[in-house]
């Protein structure tokens, strides 16, 4: 018994190929699925269907050598099945759901990281926390440093692009996080001390305080740090991506 490895973009494919080459009908084939075709996200991680196939040599000559005839009326009837050993079939619908079993944010949001840490040549843990509203991917390993970028500039617009790949692939509105060594959590801590430092620095001298332009989120953590701080208040000016706070004394 001899085996060989035939592929295809389709499961449907990889048989078809495996029948010509051989020389064989595809209802005989005795075949193997070793992996299922995938279409990947935008051209990445696509994987075609791949099947092994178990062919007896005595049937394969028997069949090869046997002559070709028109078949007549009574050979287009239905035969009784022929013992040719069992036959591994996967029907379109099933393929079908399937791929419905792996479209899910998790599967979508890794399938979209994948080839970005090949192409910075990095390889980090991936770590995901999953609700009904959100789902969060946390990245830990060495020289991820990169995946943040200045003041986290490259870990948002990262989070940006896989909360759009995630929803417009689900046709929903999921909330994306994407954090990298727990920098979300200590930028929101640099974000509150700084906030209260330029406080007491507008209580202390009565003029306005100015901070550097930040994101939407990053603004929101400043004001709901201020709520409770006495004698200022702060106020958002500007247009994205360069809209800053000012603390301004009440006095």
């Amino acid at each position: 018994m001899r085996r060989q490895q035939f592929t295809g973009k389709t499961l449907a494919e990889a048989v078809a190929t495996a029948a010509r080459e051989l020389g064989l009908s595809e209802n005989v084939l005795d075949y193997t699925v070793l992996e299922k075709a995938s279409k990947g996200f935008l051209g990445f991680g696509a994987k075609e269907a791949r099947i092994e196939v178990a062919v007896d040599d005595l049937a394969d000559k028997e069949v090869s050598a046997a002559p070709v005839s028109q078949p007549s009326a009574q050979d287009k009837a239905p035969e009784a099945p022929q013992a040719a050993g069992p036959v591994l079939t996967e029907s379109p619908a099933s393929d079908s759901a399937d791929q419905d079993s792996l479209l899910t944010p998790e599967n979508i949001g890794l399938e979209f990281l994948a080839p970005i840490f090949e192409a910075l040549g990095v390889q980090p843990t991936v770590e995901i926390q999953e609700d009904d509203d959100q789902i969060t991917f946390a990245m830990y390993g060495e020289e991820v440093g990169i995946l943040i970028g200045r003041r986290g500039d490259t870990l948002n617009a990262l989070q940006f692009l896989l909360s759009l790949a995630i929803n417009r692939r689900l046709g929903g509105h999921k909330r994306v996080i994407l954090d990298c060594e727990d920098y979300r959590a200590r930028r929101a801590e640099t974000l509150s001390s700084l906030a209260h430092r330029m406080a007491e620095k507008a209580r202390k001298t009565g003029r306005r305080v100015t901070l550097d332009s930040m994101n939407a989120a990053e603004r929101r953590l400043v004001h709901l740090a201020l709520e409770k701080e006495p004698g200022v208040k702060a106020e958002s000016y500007g247009e994205d991506p360069h809209r800053k706070i000012v603390i301004y004394p009440q006095n």
